[in-house]
């Protein structure tokens, strides 16, 4: 479920950019195959499809990849949703910023990440480059 619901976070915020190529990675091969459309005999649980559906729903009509990384090369994001689950009590004031000097007076990461409405899922870090 968590996989699902970062993947459908990053399409929301992608889709709020505006943008129309994405590559997505996951160490979630069924989660690929579903989403990539090679395998729908295979179904989300019931409490991660809600996001499979938003993920569908945010990257229609776009051109998207979901990519199967090895879960060796995925151990910094268990890490971080590791952390992020078991801090889920903490208060969510998150403030955004960016070093981006192109982006000084406005970043469209930035915007995306505010324009986003998921109160359920707290956001640790953001870079934009």
């Amino acid at each position: 479920m968590a996989e699902a619901a970062a993947l459908a976070f990053a399409a929301a915020i992608i889709s709020e950019m505006g943008i129309e190529d994405s590559y997505f990675h996951t160490d979630n091969e069924m989660l690929v195959h579903y989403l990539n459309g090679i395998d729908c005999s295979w179904m989300p649980s019931w409490d991660s499809k809600p996001f499979t559906h938003m993920f569908i729903n945010h990257t229609k009509h776009k051109r998207i990849q979901v990519l199967k990384i090895p879960r060796s090369g995925n151990n910094k994001a268990h890490m971080l949703a590791r952390s992020a689950f078991t801090n889920v009590d903490f208060p969510c004031n998150i403030g955004f910023s960016c070093t981006n000097e192109d982006h000084v007076n406005s970043c469209p990461l930035k915007l995306a990440l505010c324009n986003v409405k998921w109160e359920s899922i707290p956001s640790i870090a953001a870079s934009c480059c």
